[in-house]
């Protein structure tokens, strides 16, 4: 694919860079000021120097072609001449009012707006963009660090690409030094990521589109991490292998690296983004200042990284609008694990001494004797006094020791602490709240096999063993996950009664001992509740010498589970179900989504967990002849419009929408040569969704007409907006009329658009606040646009025309 004439090449770019820093280009760049050529010399490093010349460009819509000419003029007559020219200034001309008393317009002829140049040529049938419902290549294992699809063959190599994709003979540069600082902080971080997107299954897709649409990621690996079949560990493993291979290839790894932070903060995952900040400075590795302030992706300015790796266009499915966001869990890492765990231990340790002194203090006080705390004991647990010893308090705690250890100390424990142990309660309370921390965090695979080691099985003639078989998805999920499915299931008291976990590897395997009365009551309640466990992915659970299958086969697949739980009306099936991996938008055999299903059921809570899980939630759509409109769409309906268009399909318009829906539906019309006409209605269009769409809006070569009202842009999409359309040389008629919050803070962008665009012939911007300054501002611009045929605005500016 082509890069535009209207933005530099990496090539370019760090040409233009290295003249500046020499002092070769100051003197042929007039619109280029000496505090910003000082800035680019005084950068911290090249990717800041640049960086702040990309932002030039963007103020300065002539500058990239001044920059051309002085580059050209400088490396000498061989030079190619590039093809574009700065806009040239037409001459002054007179205005005159149309006659028009609403809305007042300028003109040199009367006539109406439906009236067009001649149209260009019908183009030929574009292409449809399909829906594939192949399943993707099999995700490589964290471990390889390469991805063939889109990394060059040599590690060490960067790639730059001419302007129709193909590799230059001089393009292979080796990298400076071994690998970059990115990388290693990437590659050294791959576990982790790997492991907190899987533990976070409805965020994986988001993280997706977000790389995506930024085009940090190429198509191929974008559809792969997007279907849902793989696993959530294998959708993850795909999508960081794939970002860790752009990073080792790319020409400016920190700024794939920032897309990253930026990515991970806007989906919620700021603790992780920290973490990669953090290690990069450590490996000496530049972090944007901004980024440290963990802004949203509107705080800035998103221009799409030139993955060299692979070229291509950004078209990504975003499920969902932005304020349906799923809950984010920030998990531990395998070595924060161990660490949590080893301190928990030590906590522990030292609360249990306490403990067993403060009981021999109030038993020498002849406050209480062990035998009332044994019976005590016993009648918590419901078992038997003769079970336990109670000759001194290190024989009753020994005894005891089968109901509790440092992972389950809220139950016997805390009893015995509420009862007789006032002095220690605030300690055993605030070490219960860390055990709950570490529960939330923490990966049963991780606590696996640092349990086993530090927590050995206990059994007793008071306890009998319970072994729950699980689906291996539930590696991914945490302890905190585990007790909430054990309190769904089984009443809060016998919850309660829960310790030594074991966990086994294989399928997740997990040991725990009851006490010897409750195991009846607990096959009865799991008898009863057969089907519901089945669904959340448990294989078999043991009671003792007592075997109840749950699932006949370990499968991976949890969307028919998802279908059933909605159907049954169980928003807590539905949540756990979202959180191992269940597809929210996968269709029943009639097919309808969850969403639509819960919808059916008047199931509103759960039609709601959906939503934020990533679920859609179906629009209107209408067809005539020659245009679609749709009434909130979902990001699915979107692309099976786009599919079914034909070449009489002209005109798209989007009511009631959201700005993601804005943007992929733009981003995926915008290619399509046949659309003349795009109307938003009643949907809020984004500086953010304008600037990603930017490249798109300017290149377009078949847009006439863009209708954004009412109530739809407010100054920074306006001002974004007109940044795109100063060189585009299509689109003849802008709407952006009943949108009180345009003001006069956008007129001098505007007023710049009527400066540099000579194909704009109508721009309505009537029931704005636009104040008279702004319209005089507007006016000024006039004076040499010799194509504007009527500037549409409301009745009160009349008089500035006189």
């Amino acid at each position: 694919m082509g890069i535009p004439d209207d933005r530099p090449k990496v090539s370019e770019l760090i040409e233009f860079h290295e003249l500046l820093i020499k002092g070769q280009l100051e003197e042929s760049l007039p619109l280029l000021d000496a505090d910003t050529i000082r800035k680019i010399r005084n950068a911290i490093n090249d990717h800041e120097g640049m960086s702040l010349l990309i932002r030039a460009f963007e103020e300065h819509p002539t500058l990239l072609h001044e920059m051309r000419v002085a580059t050209g003029k400088i490396k000498g007559s061989s030079q190619k001449t590039l093809k574009s020219s700065p806009p040239v200034a037409p001459k002054p001309r007179s205005l005159s009012q149309s006659g028009q008393s609403q809305p007042v317009s300028t003109a040199k002829k009367q006539r109406p707006l439906s009236q067009t140049t001649q149209p260009p040529p019908t183009a030929p049938k574009p292409h449809r963009p399909s829906i594939t419902k192949k399943p993707p290549p099999t995700a490589p294992k964290p471990s390889q660090s390469q991805d063939s699809s889109s990394a060059p063959h040599d590690p060490t190599a960067t790639v730059l690409l001419d302007e129709e994709g193909k590799k230059e003979p001089s393009s292979f540069k080796p990298m400076e030094g071994s690998m970059s600082p990115e990388y290693i902080t990437m590659k050294e971080m791959l576990a982790d990521l790997v492991d907190l997107l899987a533990g976070n299954a409805p965020v994986i897709s988001r993280l997706n589109n977000h790389l995506f649409s930024l085009a940090v990621i190429p198509q191929d690996v974008h559809n792969a991490v997007a279907n849902p079949y793989p696993t959530p560990n294998e959708r993850a493993t795909r999508l960081i292998n794939s970002l860790l291979t752009i990073i080792q290839a790319h020409s400016d790894p920190n700024s794939v690296f920032s897309f990253l932070i930026m990515s991970l903060q806007k989906v919620g995952l700021n603790n992780m983004a920290s973490k990669l900040m953090e290690k990069l400075k450590m490996k000496c590795g530049h972090v944007d200042p901004n980024l440290e302030q963990q802004p949203s992706v509107s705080e800035g300015l998103l221009q799409p990284v030139d993955v060299t790796a692979q070229s291509h266009t950004p078209q990504p499915t975003i499920a969902g609008s932005q304020s349906s966001t799923p809950t984010v869990i920030e998990l531990s890492s395998k070595s924060e694990v161990a660490a949590n765990m080893k301190s928990l231990h030590s906590r522990f340790a030292s609360l249990n001494a306490k403990m067993r002194g403060e009981i021999v203090k109030i038993v020498q006080k002849g406050e209480v004797e062990f035998i009332d705390i044994a019976r005590s004991a016993a009648a918590y647990l419901s078992i038997e006094v003769s079970s336990l010893k109670y000759g001194n308090v290190d024989e009753l705690f020994d005894s005891l020791k089968p109901h509790y250890d440092f992972f389950n100390c809220d139950g016997v424990l805390k009893h015995l602490t509420d009862t007789y142990l006032s002095n220690t309660q605030t300690e055993l309370t605030e070490y219960i709240d860390s055990v709950d921390e570490f529960s939330e965090s923490s990966q049963l695979k991780h606590i696996r096999s640092v349990i086993d080691k530090e927590a050995p099985f206990l059994d007793s003639p008071t306890t009998k063993p319970i072994v729950i078989k699980l689906n291996g998805r539930w590696d991914e999920m945490t302890i905190k996950n585990f007790k909430s499915v054990l309190q769904y299931y089984f009443e809060p008291e016998i919850k309660n009664l829960f310790s030594h976990i074991s966990i086994k590897k294989g399928s997740v395997v997990i040991t725990l001992l009851i006490p010897t009365s409750l195991s009846q009551s607990l096959i009865d309640a799991i008898n009863n509740k057969t089907n519901s466990m089945s669904r959340l992915g448990m294989l078999e659970v043991a009671v003792g010498n007592k075997v109840i299958p749950i699932k006949r086969k370990d499968d991976n697949n949890f969307d028919v589970s998802l279908h059933e739980s909605v159907k049954a009306g169980d928003s807590f099936e539905v949540s756990m179900l979202l959180q191992l991996g269940a597809d929210p938008n996968s269709k029943d055999e009639r097919g309808k989504s969850a969403v639509e299903i819960a919808k059916e059921g008047g199931h509103t809570q759960i039609k709601e967990i959906l939503l934020t899980g990533g679920g859609e939630e179906t629009g209107e759509v209408k067809w005539t002849w020659y245009d679609v409109s749709l009434t909130k769409p979902s990001a699915g309906q979107c692309q099976e419009v786009i599919s079914q268009l034909t070449d009489s399909h002209q005109n798209i318009y989007l009511y009631h929408s959201s700005p993601d829906i804005v943007y992929l539906l733009m981003s995926l019309a915008l290619d399509i040569k046949t659309i003349k006409i795009i109307r938003i209605h009643n949907t809020k269009i984004t500086k953010d969704v304008i600037l990603l769409l930017s490249h798109k809006i300017t290149n377009n070569t078949s847009l006439e007409t863009l209708w954004i009202s009412p109530d739809s842009i407010n100054d920074d999409g306006v001002i974004a907006l007109t940044q795109s359309l100063i060189n585009n040389k299509t689109i003849t008629y802008l709407y952006l009329q009943d949108n009180p919050d345009i003001t006069s803070t956008s007129a001098q962008s505007l007023a710049k658009l009527l400066l540099y665009n000579h194909t704009l012939s109508a721009l309505s911007l009537y029931h704005t606040n636009i104040d008279t300054d702004g319209v005089l501002v507007l006016m000024e611009s006039l004076r040499t646009n010799n194509t504007l045929r009527i500037l549409a605005l409301d009745n009160k500016h009349k008089q500035t025309f006189y």
